[in-house]
């Protein structure tokens, strides 16, 4: 898309939000994006500029599908982005880039919903995790 004109990439986002992809960085406006998570959340992956990964289209992304948690700034995985994608799903919580984000309570609920996502806990937790699950 790069000879295309921004009218033409606003129309092809609009029947395809994931030509995002294909849509340079300058083109890559508030309107143009909006317009193709509106289409399709998984656009999300394709924002070439990460200032432009605000918290409400982080929320929107997560909230559509946990993956895109990965997608997601380590600095904009706040506790909402967080809280939203293991709301979709606990095993958003593999996806968190900060340990620090990774708290007993999150790692609790992972963990709980599914034993295998205890190999996501931080050392430091994993044990008192473990015995709190089997005395559950």
């Amino acid at each position: 898309m790069d000879s295309e004109t921004y009218e033409e990439c606003l129309e092809a986002v609009k029947d395809d939000g994931l030509l995002l992809e294909d849509v340079p960085e300058e083109m890559q406006t508030d309107e143009l994006i909006d317009i193709a998570m509106d289409d399709d959340p998984w656009a999300f992956r394709y924002i070439k500029d990460e200032s432009k990964k605000t918290l409400e289209r982080c929320v929107k992304a997560v909230r559509y599908r946990y993956r895109l948690l990965w997608d997601v700034p380590k600095k904009m995985q706040t506790d909402i982005v967080i809280d939203a994608a293991m709301g979709n799903d606990p095993w958003a919580f593999r996806f968190i880039k900060d340990e620090s984000k990774k708290t007993y309570d999150r790692c609790l609920e992972a963990v709980g919903c599914d034993g295998w996502l205890i190999d996501y806990v931080p050392d430091d937790l994993k044990e008192r995790v473990e015995k709190e699950i089997e005395n559950a």
